[in-house]
């Protein structure tokens, strides 16, 4: 098992349901970016593992996010052509990788932000957009995109051993007014 794949473990990546979805892209994704994550580490080695994993996850999100976005037109184009030429059943056979890269490297990238306790506000910012684009593609509700997205923020959050410290309405006002 790879160093990367080691640490993904230990921050519980398995119970993310993705990734037993899709297990061939879950392990092209480890095999593309292990030596990444082995450089980095040598580089900083007191820095968590976590924080390591944030990073690379955020450079793959913005890869992909910027190839999808970059041949939109073209992917559009190609499904309507191969719709109408070998029928929407055939078509549907035939995948975009890189949708389901993205896909996977979001849901990833947003269960990290939530073991790491990151603000919710700013993944839901990412959840959204990204949402945006795969809708277009795939004629999907925004809405439930972003919804699916954000469950893999609360997983990782739920997962999480960092105590968060955020405060609750009802916390600061028991600090406030004692």
């Amino acid at each position: 098992m790879s160093e990367l794949n080691q640490a993904f473990q230990k921050i519980g990546i398995s119970s993310l349901p993705l990734i037993h979805d899709h297990p061939q892209l879950w392990q092209q994704f480890l095999q593309q970016h292990s030596v990444l994550f082995t450089n980095v580490k040598q580089n900083k080695p007191n820095i968590a593992d976590e924080s390591h994993l944030l990073g690379i996850l955020t450079k793959a999100h913005i890869e992909c996010l910027s190839s999808v976005e970059l041949n939109q037109t073209a992917v559009k184009t190609m499904w309507q052509t191969l719709n109408k030429t070998l029928g929407t059943e055939y078509a549907k056979s035939l995948e975009y990788q890189d949708f389901h890269i993205l896909m996977l490297v979001t849901h990833v990238w947003l269960y990290v932000q939530g073991y790491l306790n990151m603000d919710f506000s700013l993944a839901n910012d990412h959840a959204d957009a990204t949402a945006k684009t795969i809708a277009k593609l795939s004629h999907s509700d925004i809405h439930e995109i972003r919804t699916q997205f954000l469950a893999s923020f609360y997983l990782g959050n739920k997962s999480s051993p960092i105590a968060s410290n955020r405060y609750s309405i009802w916390n600061w006002l028991k600090n406030n007014f004692r």
